[in-house]
């Protein structure tokens, strides 16, 4: 699980530096990340009731 994660962190780590030259507070980006997942998934379900 924890090489999971690093591999994840790394991913969007290294796509925010190609795609907007990096970062101010990426602790808060990663929250932001895990909030939309978290919102999409809750629609995806609600959408198959």
């Amino acid at each position: 699980v924890q090489r999971l994660l690093n591999a994840v962190l790394s991913y969007i780590d290294r796509e925010v530096h190609l795609r907007h030259g990096g970062v101010k507070n990426f602790s808060g980006l990663i929250r932001v990340v895990c909030v939309a997942h978290l919102l999409k998934d809750a629609h995806v379900e609600n959408t198959h009731v």
